[in-house]
């Protein structure tokens, strides 16, 4: 006769430290394919590498989020390849355990992965991202030239269309710049501007001219 507590506990010991490995690769993955994006304000745009490692850190939730589920199947996958593969499945079965008592320790590990990923998505997603979207916002108004390319017509944040014919990293400022701007849909602007001190303060137009569409089509001048 065998003691349910002990395979029970056998099992589990056999799934959880390669749920930690599967978690552990799945982050450096994720973690690479974010830095791999974000290198790009280093080199082009001169943000500090620690600036970048808050970042990713406040990515860290998400990233978790979108991992558990796969690293919870491949955890268990493996632990009952390799108790098949050194015949433990088989032995275990010729003493009269069946699949179903096996089962136990797989829905508690399950359980445990759910309960953390719930708490995640609650906790730990709406805050990192809220921090994620501040940093940014902090190293946007630090960086002018942050998401603006010359002749591109660009999104630097939602709802908000720039194009700017030329840019001027030493003084800081952008020439001959149209912005569109749809935030709200009943009444969207647009502006033409001879120059332009920054991208967060592009209210402070100079030399430029607005107009806004009526709901009739009709456009009226600011």
């Amino acid at each position: 006769m065998y003691r349910k507590p002990i395979l029970h506990k056998y099992i589990f010991n056999e799934i959880w430290p390669t749920s930690l490995a599967s978690l552990l690769v799945f982050t450096l993955v994720m973690i690479a394919a974010k830095t791999l994006n974000l290198s790009e304000w280093i080199v082009n745009h001169g943000v500090h590498p620690l600036e970048v490692g808050r970042m990713v850190i406040f990515l860290l939730p998400s990233i978790v989020l979108f991992a558990l589920p796969a690293v919870t199947l491949i955890a268990v996958m493996i632990a009952f390849l390799r108790l098949s593969s050194d015949n433990e499945i088989l032995a275990l079965k010729s003493s009269g355990v069946s699949l179903y008592q096996m089962v136990p320790p797989v829905a508690l590990f399950s359980l445990i992965a759910c309960v953390a990923a719930l708490m995640t998505s609650t906790l730990g997603v709406p805050s990192g991202n809220r921090a994620f979207k501040d940093l940014v916002f902090r190293v946007a108004q630090s960086k002018a030239d942050l998401g603006i390319k010359e002749r591109v017509f660009c999104r630097p944040f939602s709802g908000v269309v720039f194009y700017v014919n030329s840019f001027s990293q030493t003084e800081r400022i952008m020439r001959d710049v149209f912005v569109v701007d749809k935030r709200d849909p009943a009444f969207p602007q647009s502006q033409l501007t001879d120059d332009i001190p920054s991208v967060y303060q592009w209210y402070g137009l100079h030399h430029g001219t607005g107009f806004t569409i009526l709901s009739d089509h009709r456009v009226q001048h600011l």
